[in-house]
């Protein structure tokens, strides 16, 4: 077996490298994919139900990106700390990558943080993460062929009191062709799905994988799905296959730079 087929699993306490390293199409990123606190943070009591919610990570996000890598043998990298440590979404100078509170909530462990204490959770965790989806890029980029980086989250299925009917999100900026044959996939296969919502990637919304798909210059997509699909193990094994057969089927070309 050569080194491009070795499947790995490798953790450290900013993140988790799942599948096979320089093959398949695809590198996925999950930086919401945990609601752990790292030690040496703890939260308060009050703090610890808001931990359980979709405030602190995007709840089926990281078993469904584990099925996503399993179906098309692809490799993938999740982040093991909550968006409520710092927010791997976001740029590190956004002030909103570390938040003092939800809703009307203060979150103990975070109102406050010092400058100091702020730059190290950075450090420690956001940069570590993206250090990551560096290292699958460049080790899956000399293997040629097309290489599409996909970053999956998902979303609440009601909020503020609105449902939301949307089955799955596309986000693109600017890959709208590329956006809208995978979207074409995804509503052949039963789902309801629409382009740069919930949320927009023409917003700068997708910021993790517009960083590294510009940094690498590969085209790159963002993935939003229904948390009700995601509810029960049966139901994210079914979604993985019909995202990850809707992928496998996505024609690309080596050079895309499509508008």
């Amino acid at each position: 077996m050569s080194p491009a087929e070795k499947h790995i699993h490798e953790t450290d306490d900013a993140s988790e490298v799942l599948g096979w390293p320089g093959h398949g199409r695809f590198v996925l990123s999950c930086e919401h994919a945990s609601n752990r606190l790292p030690p040496p943070i703890r939260p308060g009591p009050l703090d610890a139900p808001w931990l359980a919610t979709h405030w602190a990570y995007d709840i089926g996000a990281a078993e469904l990106v584990r099925e996503i890598v399993r179906n098309t043998g692809s490799v993938a990298v999740l982040s093991r700390f909550s968006r409520l440590v710092c927010d791997a979404n976001r740029d590190p100078s956004d002030p909103t990558v570390i938040v003092p509170r939800v809703e009307l909530h203060s979150l103990g462990f975070n109102e406050l943080l010092s400058p100091h204490e702020r730059a190290l959770r950075i450090e420690r965790y956001h940069a570590v993460f993206h250090k990551k989806v560096d290292e699958q890029l460049d080790r899956r980029l000399p293997m040629g062929g097309d290489v599409v980086l996909v970053s999956v989250h998902s979303f609440v299925p009601a909020l503020y009191g609105l449902q939301r009917e949307l089955d799955v999100g596309v986000l693109f900026n600017p890959y709208e062709a590329v956006a809208t044959r995978l979207a074409r996939a995804l509503e052949a296969r039963g789902l309801v799905t629409a382009l740069n919502e919930p949320y927009s990637g023409r917003r700068g919304l997708i910021y993790s994988a517009e960083r590294h798909g510009l940094n690498h210059q590969v085209i790159y997509l963002e993935l939003e799905v229904n948390q009700a699909l995601l509810s029960t193990p049966p139901k994210v094994y079914r979604i993985a296959r019909l995202i990850a057969d809707s992928l496998k089927e996505l024609r690309l070309r080596s050079n895309a730079r499509e508008q």
